[in-house]
């Protein structure tokens, strides 16, 4: 049938004319994904800078989706609207993460366990002496429920009660 589907007489002028791709074509694009595969990890062992590195392996990701997409997908042979309709989904969901991403770093203390703490001794600050003095500033002694002597004492005359 040579390099079509169907003979040359079955379809019409404004049909999808099918093609067929040489699996020699197919396989240079297999090659080329598994090369790029083993770049993105040789990448992933040399230590740039974490956003370096992410940097690195997306544009690496988005050579191989880019290559799936025009090749295994057919969309280099498809009409341009349906290309067209992929890139504005792709661009719609970079822009959601983005937003996502932006909003990341506010809630670092409360997702990686002594962020607060590390940061604290980062910058001279030394996070235990702080709630010694803390406690110290108190008067030493806890009382649970108000200065108003409301509530149960805890700890001698000295108050060396409570933590």
């Amino acid at each position: 049938m040579g390099d079509h589907a169907l003979p040359p007489g079955d379809w019409h002028e404004g049909d999808h004319v099918p093609h067929v791709v040489s699996w020699q074509f197919l396989l240079g694009i297999l090659i080329s994904l598994l090369a790029l595969t083993v770049l993105t990890v040789a990448a992933a062992r040399v230590d740039l800078g974490s956003g370096l590195n992410i940097g690195i392996a997306l544009a690496i990701a988005t050579v191989k989706a880019t290559l799936v997409a025009a090749f295994f997908m057919h969309l280099y042979w498809d009409k341009p609207i349906n290309t067209v309709v992929l890139l504005f989904s792709l661009s719609l969901l970079a822009l959601f993460l983005g937003f996502s991403l932006l909003d990341g770093m506010q809630y670092q203390e409360s997702v990686i366990p002594d962020y607060a703490y590390n940061k604290m001794k980062e910058q001279g600050w030394d996070p235990a002496e702080m709630v010694h003095e803390a406690h110290a500033g108190h008067g030493g002694g806890e009382s649970h429920g108000g200065e108003s002597g409301g509530g149960e004492s805890h700890g001698g005359e000295s108050g060396g009660g409570g933590h």
